[in-house]
């Protein structure tokens, strides 16, 4: 059977609809690049995933002066202290690090959600009359002979086969990207034999309802409450194997926070993760396909930079690529992106490993501080 030909053109093929697809999808279409956005999903993420948007992310937002950033803030729940509590008892409290940022507006986490995010990327896609293509997923990717374009086959739910044609792909697909892996650029690192267990959940404790990260460490866990919008707040739970129930992760969670007692109410989302630090050994490929978020680097939950480094390399790869398709720019503009982002990337994973190695309980090592966001887990 023939191959399908060419059935559209497009300046920008986005694989992956989590926020940095979306982002960067809103981003160039408001440029007035043509844009197609692509997912195998039915539709934005409904609950779990990542839980908090840093000082920069939020900075960015209002920038953009889009109404983002206006209808998210007031949804999330301020954050820029942790405490810890060890064997029942106030251990530490600390906030030094967000009162000391300089140059930024908001010096504090916004606790929100993923779904916000892609609720509202969506909505704004939408707007600009160029929504999500569902149900859809890539089959193959490949270049023209002298590299000024990229073709995707895709393939479509009912079974039917398209090929696009653009000048530029971004590979937004998550940590197990099938951009990467169809174009063999290596992930380079390793996971750790560390398995926690995500609760989103209402409960009832005498313990305070305090709008700060808490770490509880008692002999043999770590536990790690996250406040978030609304009723909702998360619970980290390092477990000791993979192989574990949520009950059992409640039991930690119960033994965490004695002498308060504590009823869990309603579980919103529960799962779990290991912890994987990879980097892609290049993020820029002939400089038409490009990868951006998990597609690129993935890392421990420590530190809350999962979704937001993703989110910025939305930003910084969108602008380049519009100044090179408008021809304002030439082929360094694009492999700065890799230069730029890259350093960033080994950095936060980097730091977020130090963080997830010194939790109590991590290979003996002494008591760390957890901040948390499980966005490695999530599409974008």
């Amino acid at each position: 059977m023939s191959s399908p030909a060419v059935s559209g053109t497009v300046d920008i093929l986005v694989v992956g609809a989590g926020p940095v697809g979306l982002l960067s999808s809103f981003l160039t279409t408001n440029l007035g690049l043509k844009v197609l956005a692509i997912d195998k999903s039915d539709g934005p993420l409904k609950l779990g995933r990542a839980d908090a948007m840093n000082a920069r992310t939020l900075q960015l937002l209002q920038t953009l002066q889009s109404g983002i950033f206006d209808e998210l803030y007031p949804q999330g729940l301020i954050c820029n202290t942790s405490s810890t509590f060890k064997d029942g008892q106030f251990a530490s409290r600390q906030s030094k690090w967000w009162e000391a940022l300089a140059g930024c507006e908001h010096r504090h986490f916004l606790m929100l959600g993923q779904p916000y995010v892609e609720d509202i990327l969506d909505r704004r896609l939408q707007e600009l009359e160029n929504p999500v293509q569902r149900h859809t997923t890539v089959t193959r990717i490949w270049t023209s002979s002298d590299d000024t374009a990229v073709f995707a086959t895709l393939l479509h739910n009912d079974g039917e086969e398209e090929i696009i044609q653009a000048k530029y792909l971004i590979g937004a697909d998550g940590s197990h990207s099938f951009v990467r892996k169809a174009l063999d650029i290596a992930f380079e690192g390793e996971g750790i034999d560390m398995t926690w267990a995500v609760i989103d959940c209402e409960t009832e404790t005498t313990f305070p309802n305090v709008p700060e990260i808490i770490n509880f460490q008692v002999e043999t866990s770590d536990v790690a409450r996250i406040p978030r919008e609304g009723k909702i707040n998360r619970y980290y739970v390092h477990m000791d194997s993979r192989d574990f129930t949520t009950e059992d992760a409640i039991a930690k969670i119960e033994r965490a926070l004695q002498p308060h007692p504590i009823k869990f109410t309603r579980i919103e989302w529960a799962s779990q993760f290991t912890v994987q630090e990879r980097i892609a050994k290049q993020f820029v490929w002939k400089n038409r396909v490009f990868l951006a978020g998990d597609a690129g680097h993935v890392h421990s939950v420590n530190g809350g930079q999962g979704l937001n480094t993703g989110l910025m390399d939305a930003f910084n790869l969108s602008w380049k690529i519009y100044l090179h398709a408008q021809g304002l720019a030439n082929d360094m503009i694009l492999q700065s992106y890799e230069q730029e982002r890259r350093p960033v990337a080994q950095t936060v994973i980097e730091t977020a490993g130090k963080l997830v190695r010194a939790t109590k309980y991590a290979r003996g090592l002494a008591p760390g501080t957890f901040f948390a966001d499980s966005s490695t887990e999530c599409r974008d």
